[in-house]
């Protein structure tokens, strides 16, 4: 049973505005949650259903506000834009802003798009939970992210690359088979097999990689197969044939880390 809070109550022209747009968007409305949000008793709630009922119906939208006894929630059928549940876009932009692995303009544009993501109506309450956005650090001064979008566009394809990156402060290139990416000790890593050879897999950091030139060989497609493979006889205590005994494959896992 719902009861009124008669110290808190939103106006009525304000209260049927939110439910219509919670439902016209596709939400399922939990009437005692609503009760609750807005400080309308259970008798009030039904009032507004009702007049958006009748409103729907005058202007013939062909559909009605049904109730689905399941989970006590009121909604329109229908497609309608799906949106990402908002406190799902607040952990996530939490995780992402205590990062730091981005540029601050590159973190501030991955998260307005996970904002964009959520019901307008959730957008303003989202934003005020994201309270550590003006205090964000960042870890480094490059831009990445369009690099770490084309790294994983090659890796998809099974490209070979030749990388030029920073090494103990100087610049030199590798070819390599990229494997795939992964996030260390607060930065982006790309997982690589150098020489194309899965003996040598060893990981660099995304922001010391100046740029990369994609060939035309596909030996990056046989090794990523092989690296999954062997991760899955690590787990299962089975040995990969070919690989010479257990050493070998524990070999394979080790990285050669560049920072």
């Amino acid at each position: 049973m719902v009861v009124e809070d008669k110290t808190y109550r939103i106006d009525k022209v304000t209260r049927i505005l939110m439910l219509y747009h919670k439902l016209i968007n596709g939400h399922r409305v939990s009437k005692d949650l609503f009760c609750m949000d807005t400080g309308v008793s259970g008798r009030g709630f039904d009032r507004d259903i009702q007049d958006i009922r009748l409103f729907m119906s005058e202007e013939y939208f062909g559909t009605d506000v049904l109730y689905d006894k399941t989970d006590s929630a009121y909604y329109i059928p229908g497609e309608r834009p799906q949106y990402t549940d908002k406190f799902v876009i607040i952990v996530a932009a939490k995780l992402l802003l205590s990062s730091g692995a981005f540029r601050r303009d590159e973190m501030l544009h991955l998260v307005s798009k996970l904002v964009q993501s959520a019901s307008p109506s959730d957008r303003q309450s989202i934003l005020r939970c994201l309270d550590n956005i003006d205090n964000y650090s960042e870890n480094h001064d490059k831009a990445i992210f369009k690099l770490i979008r084309d790294l994983y566009t090659v890796i998809d394809r099974g490209n070979d690359i030749l990388i030029t990156c920073i090494s103990n402060k100087e610049q030199t290139e590798l070819a390599a088979s990229p494997i795939g990416i992964t996030y260390d000790k607060e930065c982006f890593m790309l997982v690589c097999a150098e020489n194309y050879r899965i003996e040598q897999i060893r990981s660099i950091r995304i922001d010391r990689i100046i740029n990369f030139t994609i060939l035309k060989t596909f030996y990056a497609k046989d090794i990523k197969n092989k690296y999954k493979e062997e991760g899955k006889n690590e787990q299962t205590g089975q040995i990969s044939a070919g690989n010479g005994g257990g050493s070998a494959g524990k070999e394979h896992r080790g990285f050669k880390a560049e920072f």
